[in-house]
């Protein structure tokens, strides 16, 4: 909604944790982590970059009870 579609995977970069295959923003790294990825049997010609949250928590108001959401990792991102 606000434009901001790579904000995420931006900021993984520039702190020096870019996203597997990411190859527009994980920079010099970029070809350290293909190589990594295939040795691992990563598919380097996946159609997306592995991103994934395995869970997520927040809490909705002061006083609430926190939020959870746990999601096994897709059988797709394995390496």
């Amino acid at each position: 909604m606000t434009g901001r579609r790579h904000q995420i995977r931006l900021h993984f970069a520039y702190q020096g944790h870019p996203i597997l295959f990411d190859r527009l923003y994980a920079g010099p790294q970029g070809a350290a982590l293909d190589r990594l990825g295939a040795q691992l049997g990563a598919d380097a010609d996946a159609p997306a970059i592995r991103l994934h949250a395995r869970s997520l928590s927040w809490t909705p108001r002061p006083g609430a009870s926190p939020i959870e959401i746990i999601a096994p990792t897709p059988p797709a991102f394995a390496l």
